[in-house]
């Protein structure tokens, strides 16, 4: 969850994501003393947002994202285990968006009664015994319902989901202490970048978030959050780079070298996105732009 760094028998930091033998020294981080010392609720869930993203590979904006493209706002299940567990995978060649995510959940969805059956094929076929190799090669339904069922367990820690485990599906939450919650609807949101930045949509591009949700003080910071200048529409591949990369990721303060823009941790790692390839916004509005993201972030 990034709270503690591990350290070999040498003290030196042992990498993320790799596995050692033993480690032998450990270390409070930042973001866990940031956690620690947490003054309100909204600081104590932007710093556990933050951690379990950090578990979930990133992806906790884009299921945000997702679910707020649907009336009423859920995800299932069945529909996290069939579609958006493929997010940012290749298919057929291309890289699969939230926008194909959710055309296939609509799809789905459209099936209503039988959707039962879909779900029965599925389970019959997932079966280790129908599979060869190693147990990474092999399909077991009642394990991968089981791992999304935990998914959304962590989840529901976090501000502004909420698990419904009777009906089996992922929720935003209305309110946060009494105070009501409102997300534009992904569609309107897309609809104003598209508009002000006088850009056409493109299958191999998507909207993404620069400081995510998590990131948010309060509800007002939420909601600056929820705006389309916190928003730049970028390829699928740099996308699948800010949610696979621990530290592209964090990449949230903007900044631009001629047409290019630059979005780095605030530590000195950085991601350059070219014009037009990687991505497409109006050059007039950089300065507009650039405020706004210092705005959120307080500098």
């Amino acid at each position: 969850m990034g709270l503690i760094d591990r350290f070999n028998h040498k003290q030196k930091l042992c990498d993320i994501g790799k596995t050692y033998r033993n480690y032998r020294y450990v270390k409070i981080t930042q973001r866990d003393l940031e956690f620690l010392e947490s003054q309100n609720i909204f600081e104590e869930q932007r710093n556990l947002g933050g951690a379990l993203d950090f578990v979930f590979g990133g992806i906790a904006q884009d299921v945000l994202d997702i679910i707020n493209a649907f009336s009423p706002q859920y995800v299932s299940v069945s529909e996290m285990m069939f579609f958006v567990s493929f997010l940012g995978k290749d298919y057929q060649g291309k890289i699969l968006t939230k926008d194909v995510i959710i055309d296939f959940i609509n799809e789905f969805r459209s099936l209503k009664a039988r959707q039962k059956v879909v779900e029965d094929v599925v389970n019959e076929f997932c079966v280790p015994t129908n599979f060869s190799g190693n147990k990474t090669q092999k399909r077991d339904f009642h394990n991968w319902k089981n791992e999304t069922q935990t998914l959304f367990d962590s989840f529901d820690l976090m501000a502004l989901f909420e698990y419904d485990r009777n009906k089996q599906r992922l929720l935003l939450k209305a309110s946060i202490n009494g105070e009501n919650i409102a997300f534009k609807r992904s569609s309107i949101i897309k609809q104003e970048y598209f508009k002000q930045h006088e850009v056409q949509k493109d299958i191999c591009f998507e909207l993404h978030h620069i400081v995510p949700f998590y990131y948010a003080k309060d509800i007002d910071a939420l909601k600056a959050i929820d705006n389309c200048q916190n928003l730049i529409y970028i390829d699928t591949n740099s996308h699948k780079i800010f949610t696979l990369d621990k530290s592209a990721k964090k990449a949230i303060r903007l900044d631009f070298r001629d047409k290019d823009a630059v979005l780095d941790n605030l530590i000195g790692d950085e991601v350059v996105l070219k014009y037009t390839d990687n991505i497409r916004y109006k050059v007039a509005l950089q300065e507009r732009m650039l405020k706004y993201n210092k705005v959120l972030l307080g500098l």
